[in-house]
């Protein structure tokens, strides 16, 4: 993505404030975001369960 970011500028502006704002940037700092993996996208919410 480094090479490609000069093509884009506009992109990389709107995910550098989308990731600035305040709710997104505390879940990008917690412990519950999970590190990005190619094994799937799903994962257990414990807290969800009823």
């Amino acid at each position: 993505m480094k090479r490609q970011e000069p093509d884009y500028p506009g992109l990389v502006d709107l995910h550098d404030r989308v990731a600035a704002r305040p709710n997104i940037a505390a879940y990008l700092a917690s412990k519950r975001r999970i590190p990005f993996n190619e094994y799937g996208i799903f994962r257990h919410y414990p807290e969800l369960d009823g």
